[in-house]
């Protein structure tokens, strides 16, 4: 008698993986489009950070960090954007965002793939449907296609937040949580937005990672924020001379 194949060699994960690049695919799309129909950066907000990330290189990091209150992660995503944008760094600042938002489908993909096998340990069907839909919501939500038209923090975050989830929940093929891969993910989620570390007592609850496991991504949390604090007094005691030479970003 011939032995089952594997769980990752069935029609059914095969089938998944087109979900997901469909799913992933028609995100893009329309984010592309919603770029193409905002040429311009018409919040405040999304445009100074635009500003902060074009100027990283001209005045060092030091200086442009301590002339605002925001996270440094995404001022690096940024930048390398607008590197890779060559004569037009505004759109390869929005490249960052527009292909972060359609990829968070991915991790929302899993994250409600995962968690509905662990309602339903026998219907794989149900479990990809969930998956799906769930893939669909991050794709279609408009508020989610209009700040993946400009360069919000929150997109990368929701990206980096969902790929957390998804390494803390045991995969479709039984393999248990990646903690190693957490690590990474949260560390980039706080750097890029401070209150992503409250999702810290949620990950302390997964029962599939130890509690050495636990420490590291409790620690992984709460090192991005630390720099905040840790960064607060030079910003305030910041002299007038810089404030004078980045008075095109302040």
């Amino acid at each position: 008698m011939s032995s089952p194949a594997p769980q990752g060699s069935s029609p059914v994960f095969r089938g998944n993986s087109a979900l997901i690049a469909g799913v992933v695919a028609l995100a893009l799309a329309l984010r592309v489009a919603r770029v193409l129909q905002t040429p311009n950066l018409y919040s405040s907000d999304p445009a100074t950070r635009a500003l902060f990330a074009e100027k990283l290189s001209a005045f060092g990091w030091s200086e442009v960090y301590a002339s605002t209150i925001w996270p440094p992660v995404h001022f690096w995503l940024l930048s390398w954007g607008q590197w890779l944008g060559g004569t037009d760094p505004q759109l390869g600042a929005r490249a960052v965002a527009v292909l972060l938002g359609a990829l968070a489908c991915w991790p929302a993909f899993l994250v409600a793939q995962r968690s509905a096998l662990l309602i339903w340990p026998e219907s794989t069907q149900s479990a990809s449907i969930c998956a799906t839909l769930a893939g669909l919501l991050v794709a279609l939500e408009p508020l989610g296609l209009r700040f993946s038209a400009l360069t919000y923090a929150e997109v990368p975050c929701t990206f980096f937040v969902l790929a957390t989830c998804a390494a803390l929940l045991p995969d479709a093929r039984g393999r248990p949580a990646r903690w190693w891969l957490a690590l990474p993910c949260l560390a980039l989620a706080c750097g890029l937005r401070y209150e992503a570390w409250l999702l810290a007592p949620l990950m302390l609850l997964c029962s599939n990672v130890t509690l050495k496991e636990r420490i590291a991504l409790t620690a992984a949390s709460v090192a991005p924020a630390s720099l905040w604090f840790i960064d607060r007094p030079r910003y305030f005691a910041l002299n007038s001379v810089t404030r004078e030479k980045m008075g095109d970003i302040l």
